[in-house]
């Protein structure tokens, strides 16, 4: 005999999301999809050492309160990110948004790198004093987590994965899921794709439609067995079921949202170019791209990966262009001052005092910030490419958050290039240039911003914007999950609620 639902059963299942806790495949949450909704998805972006100042920060004309934060609506990308204008309307990028978590910690970091590093994704004080672990669960895992908390909402709670010029297949990075043991990141191309497409692409069709059609007449028996009990319920409970079920309309469209997700992988073939690629160059050539195709192909594996919805948490470390995609030899000396290498390049061209000030020397790091940011914008393109079934595309459906461990090559931690694209489904205002005060260590009271480059190490040394934990905590309640990462400090704000709507 078929079941039967008393009142208390129907009720108890409307407080538990009803339908969605009968139906596992159908779910109602924010960034959990409801039925008629699209999931909200995450993805993280780390773009090598961040871009040398006052090659990107905004210049905003006419005055300001600068003891206060302020919002710009009326601003223009700079040219090393020029290539990320077609979505300026949708970004919140900022002025003064620090590590302070980083100029408080106590540890001694084995590096400076490190130093970022292990700040970058936790905003908390290093593990147990040690100088090369985060002390701290990742903002990207600590919004993973809560999103499945109550329930594994996808294949893999979140995805780590890299894309740089050469490296080890398999490295552990600064991301966190518990204090002190690093994420490990996939590098190589292939194994990305068995990680995240373990299986074929199943083909058959007809059975594809044959589920749909047996998950769509058990969703309409629980309909129709809710109709027949509507009538016999009072008032409030059956306008309170009835309101459930009318945000249920189109069930087929709802099955084959949440069933036809697989279809959306992208082909297998996109890893040709991989493939293509000399093994044996493992610094690449102008003929041999290794950082060009592999990031290329991870930013659509990626993509396939949360339009599938294996995934709603990604976190992509992409690796700086190798110096042949912007015309550097390594070796190369400038007015005398010789550069071993890009990274060492980019050393002596950054901070307020740098070594090497050659104008030639200083476009190639500009070049080499830019390539990143076009990388970034491309794969803003393949979010944009790719439809839902509300008529908008995946990138209408994630919050895209793009950071770097330092803020540039001078292994400053202040003034960090960050940036986050998307609306969060209508959580943050966009369009936004956001301005935050700098506040003097030991005075409060001294607020303001400085000239540079005269005041330079002042502000490196002395001075403290808005901690990068209040930007992860405005994150974590745009992606419906709120909650308080990083350390508090006495820059601390809460919230970062010129984002919030």
């Amino acid at each position: 005999m078929a079941p039967r639902f008393d009142r208390r059963s129907v009720l108890k299942l409307l407080g538990a999301s009803s339908v969605g806790a009968m139906l596992p495949w159908l779910r109602t949450r924010d960034a959990q999809a409801g039925p008629e909704d699209v999931p909200l998805r995450m993805l993280v972006v780390e773009v090598g050492d961040g871009a040398r100042r006052g090659t990107w920060e905004i210049d905003v004309p006419g005055s300001f309160d600068p003891t206060g934060t302020t919002v710009e609506t009326s601003w223009s990308l700079r040219p090393v990110m020029q290539a990320l204008a077609p979505y300026r309307s949708r970004m919140n990028m900022f002025q003064n948004l620090d590590m302070v978590s980083v100029r408080n910690d106590p540890s001694q970091a084995a590096n400076a790198h490190i130093n970022g590093g292990t700040h970058m994704a936790t905003a908390e004080y290093r593990f147990n004093g040690t100088g090369d672990l985060g002390g701290g669960v990742s903002f990207d895992q600590a919004i993973a987590s809560a999103l499945n908390q109550s329930e594994q909402l996808t294949r893999l709670q979140s995805l780590e994965v890299g894309a740089k010029e050469h490296g080890a297949s398999i490295s552990n990075e600064h991301y966190y899921a518990t204090p002190g043991q690093k994420l490990p990141f996939i590098n190589h191309v292939p194994d990305i794709w068995d990680h995240v497409f373990p299986e074929p692409l199943n083909q058959n069709q007809a059975e594809q439609q044959r589920l749909i059609a047996k998950r769509t007449s058990v969703y309409n028996f629980v309909r129709a067995d809710y109709q027949r009990l509507v009538a016999k319920l009072g008032r409030e409970d059956r306008d309170k079921i009835q309101a459930m079920l009318d945000l249920r309309a189109d069930l087929q469209e709802t099955l084959t949202l949440i069933n036809d997700r697989e279809a959306n992988r992208p082909p297998e073939s996109i890893t040709d170019p991989f493939d293509a690629l000399d093994d044996g160059y493992q610094q690449g050539s102008p003929t041999n791209r290794r950082w060009n195709t592999k990031v290329d192909i991870v930013s659509q594996i990626v993509a396939g990966a949360l339009h599938t919805d294996t995934t709603r948490v990604s976190t992509y470390r992409m690796g700086n262009a190798p110096g042949y995609e912007f015309d550097y030899v390594a070796g190369t000396a400038f007015n005398g001052t010789v550069t071993s290498d890009w990274h060492d390049l980019n050393h002596k061209v950054s901070g307020d005092n740098p070594d090497v000030s050659d104008p030639t020397a200083q476009q190639h790091i500009f070049d080499m910030h830019r390539l990143s940011y076009e990388k970034v914008a491309n794969l803003l393109a393949v979010l944009d490419s790719l439809p839902e079934t509300d008529g908008g595309t995946m990138l209408d459906h994630t919050l895209v958050v793009v950071i770097s461990h330092i803020g540039e090559g001078s292994h400053d931690i202040t003034r960090l290039p960050w940036m986050v694209i998307g609306d969060a489904h209508g959580a943050l205002r966009t369009g936004q240039y956001i301005r935050f005060p700098i506040t003097h260590k030991d005075d409060l009271n001294d607020v303001g911003q400085l000239s540079y480059p005269n005041d330079g190490g002042q502000r490196v040394y002395n001075y403290r914007g808005r901690p990068h934990g209040d930007f992860f905590s405005t994150l974590a309640t745009a992606m419906g999950v709120p909650q308080t990462i990083g350390r508090s400090f006495q820059e601390t704000r809460g919230l970062i609620s010129e984002m919030l709507v």
